[in-house]
């Protein structure tokens, strides 16, 4: 933590060497701290361990922050067709009633298409977006969400809505599909004219988030259909995490420099929403705490130097996720089903002799939907000091449900062969290694768990008496310079 004394040459030093960088970089020209003007600095308020939710919410605002999130999902509002009282019906009610207390606005996502999956009630399930029933059953439910705010006195709590999530992941260019591009845009357009007409939300910038991957895809035509979905909206929206393809970080200076100016580029004369943005901390994603707050800090740059462009900056998430609950979200799947369970430790029994070398062993369960976080380490400390066909670790272990085969990794080894990473995989449940060679090895669900465990500004569970990482220090900082 910076001491209150040497804030302003903090602030100074660190936002000089971003801007003199992006400069460098971009061809832009901010030379200064632009004042926030009528942006907007959002961040997901989660609490940390321990921590009530006021508290959380009353640490955002000290940072600067004015403006939360809301995901609602359409079939977790409507119950029954035009029936209003699913739990997120009651977490919306929730809210309107609740986040002025703590002195926040609200960024709502509608989930209609939500990443890799349809939100809409059991009954739209097979409608195609451009059919009348779903668009007019979408209105129902922007006009139930409206007079509930309106009624409340609450319609200028919503500063942004995005209907939908990341939609691109999900749409085709085919229109034979059923989730494709055109009918979307069309369903989008009569939601969009619906908010205009009828309701004080008309002021509201509506938008579809789509993620920057597909926004600024190689593929001419997605690129095309997201630029035609973009047209009616009133910002461009896009989420934001540089990832390389096994989820490991992209470079946190160079990579958002590059990749703001290719969309400002893609989209000349319109105003952007970073909707999400987010930069893991996990070693296991090449990544760390300094890392992080260099992506604040040079997202903050960004945001000066194509000052007015940018209107909507917003960071996820305020903390990071408990282990469980990453690990819960990443086991399911998107094609409709689960990867494996966790393996337990396996067994390791010298064979052909013993000796006093420690060797390391631990499993990853596949099947077609993908791979388990990786087992619990099993070992011995009485190998041979060179395996063999004659001498070797025999291991054995417990057979887990839904598991099509069995990556075996030798993760320790004491004597010869002195590699480490996978050395085979079987459709048993046991294996030997017999002096096996050993190549890299990557579990893309345990890197996965790692950057959506980590994406917080905060620990989850204080480390050492404190919550917080040099990125959430780094927000207020940089939000209080330019006069939030």
């Amino acid at each position: 933590m910076f001491s209150r004394r040497l804030l302003p040459f903090a602030k100074a030093l660190l936002f000089f060497t971003a801007t003199s960088l992006f400069i460098a970089s971009s061809g832009k020209t901010a030379t200064a701290v632009v004042p926030r003007g009528n942006r907007i600095l959002a961040m997901d308020t989660n609490a940390y361990d321990g921590q009530s939710f006021a508290s959380a919410a009353a640490d955002a605002v000290a940072q600067g922050v004015t403006t939360t999130s809301i995901h609602l999902n359409w079939n977790r509002i409507e119950s029954s067709p035009g029936v209003f009282n699913g739990p997120d019906a009651a977490l919306w009610q929730l809210a309107i009633a609740s986040y002025p207390g703590y002195h926040l606005n609200l960024m709502l996502t509608i989930g209609t298409l939500d990443t890799c999956q349809r939100d809409v009630p059991s009954d739209l399930a097979t409608t195609r977006w451009n059919d009348p029933t779903m668009e007019l059953r979408f209105q129902y439910l922007l006009n139930w969400l409206w007079l509930t705010a309106n009624n409340a006195g609450q319609s200028g709590l919503v500063v942004a809505i995005s209907i939908g999530s990341e939609v691109d992941v999900l749409l085709s260019t085919n229109t034979a599909n059923l989730d494709n591009y055109s009918d979307y845009t069309a369903f989008f357009n009569s939601a969009r004219n619906f908010l205009r007409a009828s309701t004080t939300w008309n002021n509201v910038p509506t938008g579809v988030s789509t993620s920057f991957a597909g926004l600024s895809s190689s593929n001419a035509g997605i690129r095309s259909a997201i630029a035609t979905l973009n047209t009616s909206a009133d910002e461009v929206m896009y989420t934001y995490y540089p990832l390389n393809a096994d989820f490991s970080v992209k470079d946190p200076y160079t990579a958002p420099v590059n990749d703001t100016a290719t969309v400002v580029g893609l989209y000349p004369g319109r105003t952007i929403d970073i909707f999400e943005a987010g930069y893991q901390t996990s070693s296991a994603n090449n990544s760390s705490n300094s890392a992080q707050q260099t992506f604040v800090s040079t997202m903050f740059g960004i945001w000066d130097a194509y000052y007015p462009i940018i209107h909507i900056l917003r960071f996820v998430r305020q903390a990071d996720l408990s282990l469980a609950d990453a690990t819960a979200f990443v086991t399911g799947s998107c094609s409709g089903g689960t990867v494996p369970g966790t393996p337990a430790s396996p067994t390791v029994t010298p064979t052909g002799g013993t000796g006093s070398t420690t060797w390391k062993y631990y499993l990853v369960a596949v099947n077609s939907i993908g791979q388990s976080m990786p087992g619990s380490t099993g070992q011995t400390t009485a190998g041979k000091s060179t395996l063999t066909s004659s001498s070797y670790n025999h291991l054995t272990w417990t057979a887990v449900s839904g598991a099509s085969w069995y990556d075996v990794i030798r993760s320790s080894a004491g004597g010869s062969p002195a590699t480490t990473g996978k050395i085979g995989f079987t459709t048993s449940t046991s294996f030997d290694d017999t002096g096996l060679a050993a190549s890299s090895y990557t579990d893309l669900t345990y890197n996965f768990e790692e950057y959506l465990r980590t994406l917080g500004l905060r620990y989850f569970d204080p480390v050492s008496g404190t919550s917080d990482k040099p990125g959430w220090t780094q927000v207020g900082i940089e939000a209080h310079a330019r006069g939030w």
